[in-house]
């Protein structure tokens, strides 16, 4: 029998999981701090649901299942379908950090199955949402410990403008763009080779290649996007996007080359770096029209943080050793009549706040000792005759070996100092 999961899905063991979920925790809190309320949706969508704006490549990535239904791909189509259905009052800000799947081939840092963390706003035309949108997701990822985060910015209406510019027909701009989302990826010859296929001319090509590849300040691309592609309102629009970043002390970089693959994109698209060799680790943009493809229009704009690609780069820095149990205590007897007084030790602990275990296979304190401090306990709390009669514990650091017999109020105060 082969115990492997399937191709592009992982199982995640405690002690990669202990990672996964301080990393999963600290962006959670970082996005309700700036008023995010959490929504979940359903794994499973209608294929209608999940095809009506995804475009071709990612229509060709959808797990099928049952016929009509498939797994979601990304976490915003799911908050469109919700929204619509219900109106919430306008600006509605929402978070999800759930998993998505996809049917592409795994790579580094790409799975077929892999966790999201999402924020949007429903409601706001206002380039005021994407400052913030992008001033959380650079907090998260100054608190998860990545000093100079890169934001790449770029606007969908600059690239139409310059589709508009190179005479391109409606029906190849998706094709072009699902090229051009490749750069970076794929070889500069490779993405010609497409652009050809899908029937642009060398001069068009030359002239793409030529806009996108431009170098220089803000203010130079801005102009040059304005000369060359006839984008008044693109640019605007990141002219006034970059005012409101400088307000909170940044200043993301415009670069033309940036896409994003996804074809339901309208106005801005962004996206994060923080190691040229795994690419981006967040992206999104503003989304318009993708409301009105399932009832009421209503402007919208997200952002998403890649937990999988996060995760790399943080075991990459030496965090895949964060214990798993590091504020856990582990309660041992020291014989088994003291078992008793073991549990009232443990339950007066949780009830404090304070995560605590017993031994639940009857082993002598020697071996129970080498348990906790392989698997990364911080302390022991040991329990006998002596501790039972006087309702303490003695405490034992497992860091530093140090002992203390207190009461179980002393040692509750101690234990919930050092977790402060």
């Amino acid at each position: 029998m082969d115990y492997t999961p399937p191709k592009g899905m992982r199982d995640f063991p405690p002690e990669k999981m202990a990672l996964r979920s301080w990393a999963v925790q600290t962006i959670s809190s970082i996005y309700k701090k700036y008023g995010y309320a959490e929504l979940q949706t359903p794994a499973i969508e209608k294929l209608e649901t999940l095809t009506r704006k995804a475009g071709d490549e990612i229509e060709g990535q959808i797990f099928r299942i049952e016929g009509d239904l498939g797994l979601r791909f990304d976490l915003t189509v799911p908050l469109a379908r919700y929204v619509s259905g219900t109106q919430p009052a306008p600006p509605f800000k929402r978070f999800c950090i759930a998993p998505v799947w996809r049917r592409e081939e795994p790579q580094k840092g790409r799975f077929r199955e892999f966790w999201q963390a999402d924020i949007d706003i429903i409601g706001s035309s206002s380039m005021k949402c994407e400052a913030e949108l992008l001033v959380c997701a650079r907090t998260c990822l100054l608190a998860l410990g990545f000093s100079s985060p890169k934001i790449l910015l770029n606007n969908r209406k600059i690239l139409n403008s310059l589709a508009q510019e190179l005479k391109l027909d409606d029906s190849l701009v998706s094709s072009v763009f699902r090229a051009l989302d490749k750069k970076g990826k794929a070889s500069e010859e490779k993405i010609k080779s497409e652009l050809e296929k899908a029937g642009l001319t060398s001069a068009q090509i030359a002239k793409l290649f030529q806009f996108i590849g431009k170098t220089g300040s803000n203010e130079e691309l801005l102009k040059f996007a304005q000369k060359e592609a006839g984008a008044e309102e693109g640019a605007g629009e990141l002219s006034q996007l970059l005012e409101y970043c400088k307000g909170y002390g940044f200043t993301p970089l415009i670069d033309f080359s940036l896409v994003r693959g996804l074809g339901y994109y309208t106005g801005p698209v962004f996206e994060i770096t923080l190691s040229d060799e795994i690419g981006s680790v967040s992206g999104g943009g503003r989304y318009d029209n993708l409301l009105s493809a399932y009832g009421k229009p209503n402007p919208a704009v997200g952002i998403s943080l890649g937990i999988e690609r996060i995760i790399s780069l943080l075991e990459g820095k030496g965090k895949s050793q964060l214990p798993a149990k590091a504020k856990v205590v582990y309660i041992a007897p020291v014989k088994e009549e003291f078992y008793i007084y073991a549990q009232v030790v443990a339950d007066s602990l949780r009830q404090a706040g304070i995560a605590a275990e017993t031994d639940l296979l009857n082993r002598n304190l020697r071996k129970q000792l080498e348990f906790a401090s392989s698997a990364g306990y911080s302390s022991v709390a040991i329990v006998g005759q002596k501790e039972k009669e006087s309702g303490a514990v003695t405490l034992r650091n497992l860091s530093s070996g140090k002992e203390q017999f207190l009461k179980i109020s002393e040692a509750i105060a101690l234990l919930q100092k050092e977790a402060a």
